[in-house]
């Protein structure tokens, strides 16, 4: 017999960073923890183009198929897990994204509530700021490139713009852009590939 489908409320923030850039999202709990990590790049903005982990007390779940830093620790198939075999209601837990830059996101899970259908797309219900921007040297990198942008006549800051190919606002969320990312993005072909058996 299957338990009734339910939903978890998690709040995700970036730790180190001031003011607060978060995210708060809605996912079904029978969500592999690859898929979280796929709602998470495009809740934020992320562009998937590093590593990453979860760990959640002292054991840790990322790609297994991809060689690690370190290698005396065991790691654990994120594939293979699901979001409600490893966290429940008020659990708090990190997910780092960059190993070079270090993005680390505290994760705490809200609330769980049933769902009156069954849910298989994660929603983004609110958030602030704009996601760092991927490789600009993690949460003392991106202070520095803030600073350098607010000095707008600067070199230092024409060069950022030009390596930002365009402008950058640092205070700019955009909650339709990142639900419209969760419907176009990884996440969604997943779930649709799970739903058909594949």
């Amino acid at each position: 017999m299957t338990s009734a489908p339910s939903i978890y409320q998690l709040h995700a923030s970036l730790l180190d960073i001031e003011p607060p850039i978060w995210r708060q999202l809605q996912v079904p709990a029978d969500m592999t923890l690859e898929n979280v990590h796929y709602a998470l790049q495009d809740a934020f903005g992320w562009t998937n183009s590093h590593l990453h982990e979860f760990r959640v007390v002292d054991q840790r779940y990322g790609m297994k198929d991809v060689d690690h830093f370190d290698s005396e620790e065991e790691l654990m198939d994120e594939r293979t897990f699901r979001l409600h075999e490893v966290a429940k209601e008020r659990s708090r837990f990190l997910y780092e994204y960059d190993f070079g830059d270090g993005w680390e996101h505290l994760l705490v899970v809200e609330k769980v509530e049933p769902a009156a259908t069954r849910v298989r797309r994660p929603v983004c219900l609110a958030g602030a700021r704009a996601c760092p921007p991927d490789d600009c040297g993690g949460p003392h990198g991106y202070a520095d490139l803030l600073d350098a942008l607010a000095n707008p006549r600067s070199r230092r800051a024409k060069e950022l713009r030009q390596w930002l190919s365009g402008p950058f606002d640092p205070e700019r969320f955009d909650l339709e852009a990142a639900n419209a990312a969760l419907r176009a993005g990884r996440t969604r072909r997943l779930t649709e590939r799970a739903e058909r058996g594949g």
